[in-house]
């Protein structure tokens, strides 16, 4: 009987992240891998394949934060064809910014912010960059952060690197929402990042309060 229960929250899952397409006329369904071969970036031996985050599965995780979302911007790391952030676009974030490297994905992701726009409110834009993630520089500001398991190796370890300098240095809150958390071990070891929330489906984090004061200029 747990089994059976199982499968059918599974397939009612998989019926909320197809009816959330349709009812949007938006594509940010799974696809193959070969979008890969055109990418330039070194660090596409270092990807994992674009799979989109589970609508039930971003809500619970946005859930678990009391924040008040206006005070933050959201970024997606690895944002594939933007499912994530048009989630995000459906709660009070004041910058909402995706970043990905597959110039085929990118250009899949505009047709779907431009498909979702209508639905956004005026301050409420998706900014998508076709960029490599280990190259992007972090917005000077309070920081919700989403990875979905989007890479690994010294992709990830670019990463974490501007993490642990974002918190050390910068006077702004950081939330990291960490999906699928493969390479949770180097968040575990960045000093001032506290894990506050942890299942075996993801892993949350936040900068430590104290290390934000003391980062904060008097």
């Amino acid at each position: 009987m747990r089994e059976l229960f199982k499968y059918l929250l599974w397939r009612y899952h998989r019926y909320q992240d197809h009816a959330f397409d349709q009812r949007y006329r938006v594509d940010t369904g799974q696809g193959d891998a070969s979008y890969l071969q055109d990418v330039a970036s070194g660090n596409k031996d270092f990807a994992v394949a674009y799979e989109p985050v589970q609508v039930f599965m971003f809500r619970r995780m946005l859930r678990e934060l009391a924040l008040n979302l206006s005070g933050y911007a959201f970024v997606d790391l690895g944002s594939g064809k933007g499912r994530a952030l048009l989630l995000a676009a459906q709660h009070d974030f004041a910058q909402i910014i995706g970043v990905e490297f597959s110039p085929q994905l990118h250009e899949i992701a505009q047709t779907n912010v431009a498909t979702f726009s209508s639905k956004l409110s005026e301050n409420n834009i998706i900014k998508l960059l076709c960029q490599d993630a280990a190259e992007f520089e972090f917005p000077r500001r309070n920081l919700v952060l989403f990875l979905y398991n989007p890479f690994f190796g010294p992709a990830m370890q670019a990463v974490v690197e501007k993490i642990a300098r974002f918190v050390s240095d910068e006077p702004f809150d950081l939330v990291i929402l960490y999906r699928n958390p493969q390479c949770s071990g180097l968040l575990d070891a960045v000093p001032g990042l506290d894990l506050i929330n942890a299942t075996e489906s993801f892993r949350i984090y936040r900068k430590t309060p104290a290390v934000t004061e003391k980062a904060a200029p008097e």
